[in-house]
């Protein structure tokens, strides 16, 4: 029985303790070469996608966290990726985000 308790902690701790986990699915590829750039210079859209001509490259979605971690590893994920910018937005499952790569 202790044992089973012990599990049962270390299995709720390992899993509450991972933060947000990001998936990805492409969908076109990106008009040019792509570089790894910094978080804070992936630009975020809520309320679509910017009136400057882009492709949709990826949609990413976040799982795990709060909306604060999940919007912050879905910006390093895009970063890392070459997005020039992220439309995001909340589901049912967590946020998801489009990465933007202008042309």
């Amino acid at each position: 029985m202790r044992t089973t308790s012990s599990l049962l902690i270390a299995f709720f701790t390992i899993f509450t303790a991972c933060g947000p986990v990001i998936t990805q699915d492409p969908i076109q590829s990106p008009p040019h070469a792509l570089t790894v750039r910094s978080p804070d210079s992936v630009e975020l859209f809520t309320a679509g996608a910017p009136a400057r001509a882009h492709v949709d490259v990826s949609v990413l979605h976040a799982e795990n966290g709060d909306s604060a971690s999940r919007i912050a590893k879905l910006r390093e994920s895009a970063a890392a990726m070459g997005c020039d910018g992220l439309a995001l937005a909340n589901t049912d499952a967590g946020w998801a985000a489009t990465c933007i790569v202008y042309k």
